[in-house]
This record gives C-alpha cells, sequence and structure tokens, in this order.
C-alpha cells in the first residue's frame, strides 16, 4: 500500500511539475505574441502617420493655410511615435524591420520630390 502511495505522489508531483512549466511556456508565447502585435501596431500607425504627413505636406506647399495648423498636431504624434520605435527596435523581428524600413523609405521619397 505504501508503494502505491509514493507512485502515486510521484505521478501527481510529476504532473503538477509538467502543467507548471506548459503554463510558464504558454505564457511565454502569449507575451512574444502579445509584443508581435505591438509593435506591428506601432508600425501600422506610423504608416498611416506618414501618410497624413505627406499628404499635409502637399498641402502647404499648395498654399492651403490649414495645413500649418494640422502641422503642430502632427509633430506630437511623431514625437510619440518615435519614442514607441526606439524602445522597440532591438524587438522587431526581421519582417517587422523591413517593414519599418518600407515606411522610412517612402517619407524619405516624399521629403525629396517636394
Amino acid at each position: 500500500m505504501k508503494k502505491i502511495f509514493v507512485t502515486i505522489l510521484f505521478a501527481l508531483t510529476v504532473s503538477i511539475s509538467y502543467a507548471a512549466s506548459n503554463t510558464t511556456m504558454v505564457s511565454a508565447c502569449v507575451s512574444v505574441n502579445a509584443v508581435t502585435n505591438s509593435i506591428d501596431e506601432m508600425i501600422s500607425s506610423y504608416d498611416k502617420y506618414v501618410d497624413k504627413y505627406i499628404a499635409t505636406m502637399k498641402k502647404a506647399k499648395a498654399g492651403d493655410a490649414t495645413a500649418m495648423s494640422e502641422y503642430a498636431g502632427l509633430l506630437k504624434q511623431a514625437q510619440d511615435l518615435q519614442n514607441k520605435i526606439e524602445k522597440a527596435k532591438g524587438q522587431m523581428t526581421e519582417a517587422q524591420l523591413a517593414k519599418y524600413q518600407k515606411v522610412v523609405n517612402k517619407l524619405a521619397k516624399a521629403m525629396q520630390n517636394m
């Protein structure tokens, strides 16, 4: 009887230990996915910002006076995005870095053409 109890106790201990390690692995995967999704959202926000910035600069170049009032809001948004990007650069995947670089190149090209 004592031998059966020890065997059951050992099996339960191993089972609980295994479940705990799997929970940790699942939590780590969820955390990585959350960071990845957050970075993807940030890059998407930056892309939308660049589109709006380019459109605003085109309006300003065409003489639209309202473009200058929009510029102040864009500056604040640029600072916020830049801070987020700097924090995330070390965590970006190669695909995210490529997507981010594509947005940067789009902005640079637009600035050259203005």
